[in-house]
């Protein structure tokens, strides 16, 4: 049984954020001509992975540009804060999936 926690919606987007099970469920639609959709869905277990992934949704749903990088590697070598990105000095996808809301090295 799916449970919705959460709904935003605007003239050209909607987000619902769901829970079935154990897994937590994002599904953006954009609205790009009459009749024609362009939908994205993410899905995972880990809540504070989903919540970050809503905010990201959200911010691009209001009309924001939402960047977070990893300045690690220094200022010219700027890469997107993810799991698969995260160097491996720091810890790789392990050190990001604990600690990629409070690293010291995320930019916006």
């Amino acid at each position: 049984m799916s449970i919705y926690l959460y709904e935003y919606g605007n003239r050209n987007t909607d987000i619902y954020f769901q829970r079935e099970g154990n897994r937590f469920i994002i599904r953006a639609q954009k609205y790009i001509s009459p009749g024609v959709w362009r939908c994205r869905v993410y899905s995972t277990c880990n809540y504070d992975n989903a919540l970050e992934f809503l905010e990201y949704m959200v911010t691009l749903a209001k009309g924001g540009k939402p960047s977070r990088n990893c300045a690690f590697a220094g200022e010219n070598n700027k890469c997107s804060c993810r799991a698969k990105n995260c160097p491996a000095e720091l810890g790789a996808a392990a050190y990001w999936q604990i600690f990629h809301r409070s690293c010291p090295y995320r930019t916006r």
